[in-house]
């Protein structure tokens, strides 16, 4: 997401980047911003044995309709796929490792971005880069 919001230059939705954005806005960036959220929920219970079940048809019926407004109804397809799909204990614990090996890469990248907006403030760089 910070590469995103970096290199493509978004403007953050009303309610900003970091807070679930109002359900009326279903702007592009609000969609990103939501995903972040849902990922953000999703991993909190990333180290329990499960999750409700209202609780995940809730959070997949949200993912799915905004996948399917960022990336289409192929998206849609997908996730109805997954969200019918049974996982035995093995497979479970390979998606659990996953998500955190997702949440340390995204904190990797998020300190990588904010040393070099540091250092380009230190030098007076007004990030202008030349390809």
């Amino acid at each position: 997401m910070v590469l995103l919001r970096t290199v493509c230059e978004l403007a953050p939705p009303t309610a900003g980047w970091d807070t679930h954005p109002l359900p009326a806005d279903t702007s592009q960036e609000a969609d990103i911003a939501r995903l972040r959220c849902f990922f953000n929920t999703v991993f909190r219970h990333a180290d329990k044995s499960c999750v409700s079940d209202a609780e995940y048809i809730r959070y997949s019926e949200n993912i799915r309709e905004v996948l399917v407004r960022l990336g289409g109804t192929c998206y849609g397809d997908a996730m109805d796929k997954i969200m019918n799909q049974k996982m035995d204990s093995v497979t479970e614990e390979h998606y659990k490792e996953l998500l955190k090996q997702l949440m340390k890469k995204e904190d990797s990248i998020k300190d990588k971005m904010n040393e070099l907006e540091s250092a380009m403030e230190t030098s007076g760089d007004e990030g202008e880069f030349e390809l």
